[in-house]
């Protein structure tokens, strides 16, 4: 609180710098421990109606669970794999609250972009940037980046025609991430809290609204500009 940094550079400090041991963290720790502080510091009590709480998506004979972002006529949620629109009745909220989770939207990759200088550069299912892997450096890139000097798009999987989020598609993200030791979350994640705001529509709009909170006067990497496609405002 005293420094007002963000919650995920803090986490990413800390696990980063073995405070918390010697043993390196897992994704699976970092996840948890993240979805914990959304509870604390993030989403108010789990109740019927209010932004944050874990609910049931009932969409066509589904039972998924899903963050509550905006209730009403329509309901939006956030699920594992991105943000829906839902008729009031079809999401519920059980009596006993569900367990939080990080969605795979926010974090796994969903390809990743060779450049020219031969770095590689990680980026989500929105296209957003997570890592840049350069000479055995990982770097925690801002998401309202748009990435210069592409040579070559690339995306999980290779090969099959599983959903991007399951099957050999996330087998083949989660192997390229344990293959560049990265185990800590990208700072998409930050853009929960903006996601809950009634005038942002999309993750990518929250990346934007990320950039004025955050990025404002920041001057961008010698490989990247600010993108001018997201939706400020």
């Amino acid at each position: 609180d005293d420094t007002r940094l963000e919650d995920g550079d803090i986490q990413y400090a800390l696990t980063r710098a073995r405070l918390f041991g010697s043993t390196p963290w897992s994704l699976n720790d970092q996840l948890g421990l993240r979805a914990k502080v959304w509870r604390e510091r993030l989403f108010p009590a789990p109740a019927r109606g209010k932004p944050g709480t874990v609910v049931r998506d009932k969409a066509y004979g589904s039972n998924t669970r899903a963050y509550l972002l905006k209730g009403g006529r329509p309901t939006t949620i956030l699920l594992d794999t991105g943000l829906a629109t839902r008729a009031d009745f079809e999401v519920t909220t059980p009596r006993s609250p569900l367990p939080d989770f990080i969605p795979s939207r926010l974090w796994l990759p969903y390809g990743y972009w060779t450049l020219v200088d031969g770095s590689e550069v990680l980026f989500s299912r929105d296209y957003l940037p997570l890592w840049r892997i350069s000479d055995r450096i990982v770097e925690r890139l801002d998401p309202w980046l748009w990435i210069e000097g592409k040579s070559e798009e690339s995306h999980f999987p290779a090969r099959g025609s599983s959903r991007w989020v399951d099957g050999l598609a996330r087998e083949q993200a989660l192997g390229r991430l344990t293959a560049h030791r990265i185990a800590e979350l990208p700072r998409l994640v930050d853009v929960m809290g903006d996601l809950l705001d009634l005038e942002v529509d999309s993750i990518r709009q929250g990346a934007g609204r990320m950039h004025e909170r955050l990025g404002a006067g920041v001057a961008p990497p010698p490989y990247a500009r600010i993108n001018d496609n997201l939706a400020y405002g």
